[in-house]
């Protein structure tokens, strides 16, 4: 099962869009516009810090979903030739005990003498 890749969210689209406003601004008034207020610093440099935050957080999310549907494939198959085995475990010991020991029924499977035998359904007479 592969974990779908997160995309960019809204919020990280539309602070591109202000961010590239922001530099425009800056550009055509030829200075750095501070738009904190009260007393706090926040300019277009700010902006495009947590910009590339987001951005870098994201991208790194996304590895680690690629990395742990990696590790979930190789989980799966790894329990795959788990089955093999117990099969194989199975088949063994019926050859070397009977299929009808008591050391199949100790390593999980069943016992020939305790298989339930086909019922044969009567037809309704015509």
């Amino acid at each position: 099962m592969a974990f779908p890749e997160r995309k960019a969210s809204k919020s990280l689209a539309r602070a591109k869009d202000k961010l590239t406003a922001m530099t425009e601004i800056d550009r055509t008034r030829e200075k750095t516009v501070n738009y904190g207020g009260d007393g706090s610093i926040f300019t277009a440099v700010e902006m495009k810090a947590q910009i590339d935050l987001c951005d870098s957080l994201l991208t790194e999310y996304n590895q680690l979903l690629k990395q742990a549907d990696a590790l979930g494939n190789r989980i799966t198959d790894e329990e795959a030739k788990l089955n093999e085995y117990s099969s194989k475990v199975l088949l063994g010991a019926k050859a070397a005990f009977g299929e009808d020991a008591n050391e199949i029924e100790q390593l999980g499977g069943t016992r020939k003498s305790e298989r339930k035998k086909p019922v044969r359904k009567q037809q309704a007479a015509k």
